[in-house]
Order: C-alpha cells, then sequence, then structure tokens
C-alpha cells in the first residue's frame, strides 16, 4: 500500500511544532481533513481548508458555499476529490479550520511516498504518526502521540471498497460504526462542484482561442468580412489613437499588413479581456442578439457604439450591426458564467476608477478598494482587487499610477502635485463615495441626480434654446470645471458667456448665481480628499476660515481669488483663447462634450 509521508508544522511557532505522519494515498481530501483532525487533536468539524499555494481550495461545497478569492483558487469539492491526483505535483498546502481565529493554521509538506508491504495477509494498515516533537503545556496537543497512534489502529482501518464520495460527516459515521476508511482506486475527481479560477478561466481560454485562430475556424455561412476588413474602415487618426493603447506600432505605409497584424493582436486572450470589459455587464444580451439576430443600429445606444469601436462588429448599409466572421466564434468559446461574475467586478473597479479621477485625484489605496466594497452584488476580497487592479494598470491605459500605497491619477502625477492635494487641509481625512454617486458619475458624467445640477437643467432650459442633448452637455462641462478645484470655478460663467446663456449681468446674479453657490459647495473635489466645501468647511474650523472667504459671503471673492481675476470683472466677456488654454483635458480623460468617449478619440481628433 503506498503511503504519502507528510510533516505538518505549526504556523507561528518557533521553534517549529510538527508532526509527521503516514496517510495512503487513495483518499479524498475529505478523508484526509478527518484524520489530520485527529492527528492535531482538533474537535471534529466539516468546516476545514486546504489551500494550495494561493491555486487550488479543496472544501465542502454547499448551496451556502461562499467563495472568497475567487480570482485566484479554483474551488474543489473535498469529498468528490482525491490526494493523489494533488500531493504527487504540490509539495506545500496549508490545512485550516474555517472561521475559527483560536486554532492556529498548519503547513503540510509532502516529504515522499513510500510503499508498505506486510507478510501477514490479515495485516490492517492505518494512518500513523511517526514523529513529533514534544512541548511541555502546550495549549494545542495535550495528547501523547502514541495514545493517538492507539486510536487510528483501532478506528482509522484501511480497506478497499466501491467508490463513494462521502461527506466529512459520513465519513466520521462510517468510522464509528467500524467501517474505517474506505479506500477506493477510482481515484478520478468528480468536477461537478468545481468552480474554476478567474485566472485559470482565462488561462483556458487562451488556449480556446489558441486552439481556433490556429484552427482558422470562421463562419463560413455568413458572408460577414473579417475583423482586419472592417478596421480597414477606420480613419487613420482612429487606428493611431486605438493602436496606441496597445503600443503597437501601425505602418502606415504598408496598412494592409499593419491591419493584418493589429487584427491578430485584439483577438488576442488578454486584450479580448480587456476590450470586452469596456462593456456594461448587460450588454452580453446585446452581443448575443446582435450575433443570431442581427439588429438595427442605433447611434444612441452607447454599448451599440463601443461594439463597432472596437473593432469586433460593422455597420451594412441597410443600417444593421453585424459581428466580424471570428468574433462570434471567438465569443462562443469565451464567454460563461464565471467570466460574466470577473467580469462584473472589473466593470465595477471602472465605474470606481472614473468617479476616483474627479472626486479625489490621489488617495490611499485603501480608500479605492472602500468604494469597490460599497458594491455588495458579489464577493469582496482584497487580493483579488488588488490583482484585477493591476492587470488593468499593466495591460491598458487607466489613468492612474500605484505608488507607495496610494493610488494617483496621472495627470496630478507632474510635478508631483499629488504630494500637495496630500499635505493641503491634512487634518481631513479621507471619504469613501457611496455606491450610488460612483454609478451616477459614471454613468451622467456629473451628479445627475444632485438639487444644484436639477437647478441647473431648470436654468438652462429657460434661459437657452439648448435641445437636451446640449443641456447635459453643459452640465457635463460645468460639473468638469467645478471638480477641478477652487481655481476653476470662475472659468464657470465665462464659459456659460461664450456658449450665449448669460446675457446681462442682472440675470447673472439674480438666477445663476445661487445655482453656482450650490454647485460649488456641493461638489466632491481633490483638494477636499472627496469632501464637497459644505463638509469641509463642517468638519475644520481651520478650513472653515479660510473657505469662508472664499464661498459663503460673496461669490465674487471667490473668483477674485482665480487667476482669471481679470476678466471676472465683467463675466460677459469674450471665452478667448488665452483663458480656454487655461483649462486643458489630457487625451485619456473623458471628452468635455460629454459623449462617454476619451478625449483624443473624439474632439481631439478634430
Amino acid at each position: 500500500m503506498t503511503f504519502a509521508i507528510l510533516k505538518i508544522i505549526r504556523k507561528g511557532e518557533k521553534p517549529p511544532v510538527w508532526r509527521r505522519i503516514r496517510v495512503p494515498i487513495e483518499i479524498t481530501f475529505a478523508q484526509l481533513a478527518v484524520i489530520l483532525e485527529k492527528v492535531l487533536e482538533i474537535k471534529e468539524t466539516d468546516k476545514y481548508q486546504f489551500d494550495f499555494l494561493r491555486k487550488y481550495r479543496m472544501m465542502e461545497i454547499t448551496d451556502e458555499t461562499v467563495y472568497e478569492n475567487s480570482y485566484y483558487y479554483t474551488y474543489l469539492n473535498s469529498p468528490d476529490t482525491f490526494i493523489n491526483n494533488y500531493l504527487e505535483c504540490k509539495k506545500r498546502f496549508t490545512f485550516r479550520i474555517s472561521g475559527n481565529t483560536d486554532l492556529p493554521e498548519y503547513t503540510v509538506d509532502v516529504e515522499k511516498f513510500e510503499v508498505y508491504e506486510s507478510k501477514d495477509e490479515n495485516h490492517i494498515f492505518t494512518p500513523q504518526i511517526l514523529k513529533w516533537t514534544v512541548v511541555p503545556d502546550d495549549r494545542y496537543w495535550a495528547r501523547d502521540s502514541k495514545d493517538i497512534n492507539s486510536e487510528m489502529e483501532t478506528e482509522f482501518g484501511l480497506s478497499y471498497g466501491e467508490k463513494v464520495c462521502s461527506t466529512f460527516s459520513q465519513i466520521t459515521g462510517n468510522i464509528r460504526s467500524g467501517s474505517g476508511i474506505i479506500l477506493s482506486n477510482d481515484t478520478e475527481d468528480i468536477t461537478d462542484k468545481r468552480k474554476a479560477s478567474g485566472s485559470e478561466l482565462l488561462h483556458e481560454t487562451a488556449k480556446t482561442l489558441e486552439k481556433f485562430i490556429k484552427s482558422k475556424q470562421q463562419k463560413q455561412s455568413s458572408g460577414y468580412p473579417s475583423m482586419s476588413e472592417i478596421l480597414s474602415l477606420f480613419s487613420d487618426n482612429s487606428l493611431k489613437y486605438y493602436t496606441e493603447d496597445f503600443k503597437f506600432n501601425f505602418d502606415f505605409s504598408d496598412r494592409v499588413s499593419s491591419l493584418e497584424k493589429f487584427s491578430k493582436l485584439l483577438l488576442k486572450p488578454e486584450i479580448i479581456k480587456l476590450n470586452l470589459t469596456l462593456l456594461k455587464p448587460e450588454s452580453f444580451d446585446l452581443i448575443e442578439k446582435c450575433i443570431n439576430d442581427p439588429d438595427i443600429f442605433d447611434k444612441t445606444n452607447p454599448e451599440m457604439c463601443k461594439l463597432v469601436e472596437l473593432g469586433y462588429f460593422f455597420i451594412s448599409t441597410d443600417n444593421k450591426i453585424f459581428p466580424s466572421k471570428e468574433f462570434s466564434e471567438i465569443y462562443t468559446n469565451y464567454i460563461s458564467e464565471s467570466y460574466r461574475d470577473y467580469h462584473s467586478k472589473v466593470y465595477w473597479i471602472r465605474n470606481c476608477l472614473f468617479a476616483f479621477q474627479w472626486c479625489y485625484s490621489v488617495a490611499p489605496l485603501k480608500i479605492m478598494y472602500g468604494m469597490y466594497c460599497t458594491n455588495n452584488s458579489f464577493t469582496h476580497d482584497k487580493d483579488e482587487f488588488t490583482e484585477i487592479l493591476s492587470d488593468m494598470s499593466r495591460l491598458m491605459s487607466t489613468g492612474i499610477t500605484i505608488q507607495n500605497g496610494y493610488i494617483i491619477s496621472n495627470g496630478v502625477l507632474k510635478n508631483k502635485t499629488y504630494e500637495k492635494i496630500i499635505k493641503k487641509y491634512s487634518e481631513i481625512e479621507w471619504t469613501i463615495i457611496n455606491e450610488n454617486e460612483i454609478r451616477e458619475l459614471f454613468e451622467h458624467l456629473y451628479p445627475y441626480k444632485s438639487d444644484a445640477y436639477k437647478m441647473l437643467r431648470t436654468f438652462l432650459k429657460k434661459e437657452s434654446d439648448f435641445d437636451d442633448e446640449k443641456i447635459e452637455d453643459t452640465c457635463i462641462k460645468i460639473y468638469q470645471l467645478a471638480a477641478a478645484g477652487m481655481d476653476s470655478i470662475g472659468i464657470i460663467p465665462v464659459y456659460l458667456s461664450e456658449i450665449g446663456v448669460l446675457k446681462n449681468t442682472k440675470r447673472y446674479n439674480n438666477l445663476f448665481l445661487p445655482i453656482l453657490d450650490k454647485i460649488v459647495l456641493n461638489t466632491r473635489m481633490p483638494e477636499f480628499k472627496g469632501h464637497t466645501p459644505d463638509e469641509a468647511t463642517a468638519k475644520l474650523t481651520k478650513i472653515n476660515r479660510e473657505l469662508k472667504k472664499q464661498i459663503i459671503s460673496n461669490l465674487d471673492n471667490l473668483y477674485g481669488a482665480t487667476p482669471v481675476n481679470h476678466m471676472l470683472k465683467d463675466p460677459f466677456l469674450t471665452f478667448s483663447g488665452e483663458l480656454a488654454s487655461t483649462v486643458k483635458t489630457s487625451p485619456n480623460s473623458p471628452c468635455p462634450c460629454g459623449s462617454g468617449k476619451k478625449y483624443k478619440k473624439c474632439c481631439g481628433l478634430k
């Protein structure tokens, strides 16, 4: 009979405290748990876990199981999983009792495998403690190892039988009834309850796509153009910005060859993973509809527009949206329920990043994690969050940098502007904005439901001939100027004057000034660490005194403190090029026009 020799070491003890045991290899992890609990003098419980180097986690999976760290760990049902399939290639794992912080964790080293034989045909093998350390007054191990061995010789007799994948409670019941531990010659795992990790899913996807690409499987009957043919319709400027996102050197002197190479790049697993996270989770239903029953293209649907911008879909002459030849096959092989769960987390991080750029610019990483945790539609794990955020920063242009425990918008990295934000009003702690605010900013690009912006929309409807789209664009622009900080507030009335809204000083003072006051006081700003000026003044008298001069008494004082004071003496001067140049939009920032696109892919092309 073949046994695995395991050295079980209690974590956190010096000098090391350990017991070396032998266990048969034809048992499940549930049976191994029963043995380890006996050896380690743990009260019987089915709340055990086995962790294999942040890759596999064996436990008893039920309908109530919470899958923590699901990006890293593939979850396996321990009664269905045999130890020989893992101990032969994984030489170390952790054993713990989940949820019990009073009990230590154990590192288990797989030292070797040994075959034990007996000349006595009636000899019954059992698990055994082979060697151990002795610690006086040990709080966890009170029994003599020899006594434990005697009990196992009586209760844990090993014998072969039919393959029965029993739970922990069933195994302990069999032992009490005198059946001992039943081994199985058939040690093939049962995978019905197996839940693949996010990383494993992506790895399997890579293999699937590589196989697909190599075999050049395409939808023969569709007659749809290839992805390179769709990309050939892109303008040079669009291709330039798109290829720059992936650090692809596009040779415009050899456009055909470059299009083929870039198309292959876009079909790589990590790029598909990246591009699909630009879409809302509910967009999967739209994709499937467009693949199976091409729909009329709706230019007002931003998700449809994104599908076309990514090059995976095209618009036909009769205004229908169709997939490329490759995409429908890739989508069928790539998307699964597990990926959708992972996608939801990545998409929510995108929501958080957008809100972060406008409300914080710089903050401790724990603040971003706090924003992530406001969404209760999935389980939260800090390691998984950090891994996803790092992957996003590595694979795509997120506009942020992570360093020294802070998450920093690239816009404030230059000249170390972020250090000034951290030090300014150092008495104020960073706040965590709530889920609704995050969603609202990401969806509307400004605080759409706030009273201040409701008042602004009403004002614009009465004082201008703008349609609804132009009103939304104006609200977004005003929010961006307000969120940029106190030095940018004075530009707002000049901007409204330029677009023809504010036409005389009297209406400005009577109608717009109270609205602007409300907008300023209730806009979250990086300089106040995510707080609004109103919240900041309520927190510290020091800041209260400073802001009182700028905000509360008269907004004229506020404008007088801005770099554009010479223009704000008369807010109806032309919005000059000199002033406009003080408000710069970075290529990767949301376009000020409110389209939802990056500036470099929208107005930056003009």
